[in-house]
């Protein structure tokens, strides 16, 4: 089990971190359009 659940640790760390990342984006923007709305 070991020897198959290592090399995936890596990826599902990486997919982790890009739909974070993607996430940050998304909200980031609709933060800013409503901010830049409000003015």
């Amino acid at each position: 089990m070991e020897g198959l659940l290592l090399p995936s640790l890596p990826q599902v760390q990486y997919m982790l971190l890009v739909i974070i990342y993607l996430h940050l984006i998304i909200y980031g923007g609709q933060v800013l359009l409503d901010f830049g709305l409000a003015i």
